[in-house]
């Protein structure tokens, strides 16, 4: 059948005066073009969170702070506003990108193209260039009026000391031991992260305005009804310090066995002078577990042995420790 071109058709109408919907991130592409034709049907995006992100105990902006540093989100300073977005949620990017198991490289859709994001090293990355370059937090304008006590100076009292400041609350952060960082100076290796990494990016949230009061023992020096009665709240924050004993019998009194946090905060506390045995076991198959034994091999025993009631494919620590 023939159409005159003077003839009204409904069908040909729309598709000749078809007006294709502006471009938008919520709803796609203006137009699809396959097989040199246009076709009406637009792709429509939808609004999730990436997996990368997803996956992320800290709930960073993972994909944000790759697409400043790749150009796609323009700053004069790339590294800086990179910076900016990652302590938006983690105030710890050196520590992290160091001791970070990344879950969220496990969820990185690239794996299934070629291999994952290396989101821990470009984390490091940033990191180290904010130590470097003497980045600041901003101060925060405004204050509240409120007055929190933070008990505990490991990654969660810090954090939380941290964004209660950028509230505009006043915060008091009460520590036992002599130094600020909890299980990240106490319970890891300065092969893992140097102290000076730790110090620079602890100094930097202190700097904000926090108070600090070190030596300090609740239960011994200060009651948490005094805590109470002189802060309008309190976190409490003090951390995983109790590792656990082996459970058999003789397991946590027998001497030459102990725990792998006992043993890994005695070096701290006694450094080169801990006495370690010439053989070595130890029982477990996490990054705790692995430290041990590298502190071991490191001290310079000349047997250290690794047990675990699980395959190595389904050992807990890090696929690195193997490498």
């Amino acid at each position: 059948m023939t159409i005159s071109p003077k003839e009204s058709n409904p069908v040909l109408d729309f598709v000749m005066n078809y007006q294709y919907p502006e471009f938008t991130m919520e709803k796609g592409l203006e137009r699809v073009v396959a097989f040199g034709e246009v076709s009406h049907k637009c792709p429509t995006y939808e609004r999730r969170v990436p997996p990368c992100t997803a996956g992320c105990p800290a709930d960073e902006d993972i994909r944000g702070y790759h697409n400043i540093l790749r150009g796609v989100e323009k700053f004069e300073d790339k590294w800086q506003a990179a910076f900016n977005r990652i302590t938006e949620k983690n105030p710890f990017p050196a520590v992290m990108g160091r001791v970070c198991p990344a879950p969220c490289e496990g969820a990185c859709n690239r794996q299934y193209l070629d291999e994952t994001v290396g989101i821990n090293a470009v984390e490091h990355a940033i990191g180290d260039y904010a130590i470097k370059q003497g980045l600041k937090f901003d101060k925060p304008q405004l204050s509240t009026g409120k007055h929190i006590a933070v008990v505990g100076s490991g990654p969660a009292g810090l954090s939380c000391a941290y964004h209660l400041t950028l509230k505009g609350h006043k915060v008091t952060l009460y520590e036992a031991f002599e130094k600020l960082g909890g299980m990240m100076r106490y319970g890891i290796l300065e092969y893992r992260v140097p102290l000076e990494v730790l110090d620079a990016e602890i100094q930097r949230i202190v700097d904000l305005g926090i108070e600090v009061k070190t030596n300090v023992k609740i239960g011994r020096d200060i009651s948490l009804e005094q805590l109470r009665k002189d802060h309008d709240a309190v976190f409490m924050g003090i951390g995983a310090q109790k590792g656990r004993d082996l459970p058999v019998p003789g397991g946590d009194n027998t001497p030459g066995v102990t725990n792998a946090i006992d043993f890994l905060q005695e070096y701290v506390a006694k450094g080169s002078s801990m006495p370690v045995g010439k053989k070595v076991i130890v029982i477990g198959d996490g990054d705790v577990a692995m430290d041990a034994l590298r502190l071991a091999l490191r001290r310079g025993c000349q047997d250290v042995t690794l047990v675990s009631g699980v395959s190595r494919e389904d050992m807990k620590c890090s696929p690195s420790e193997f490498h």
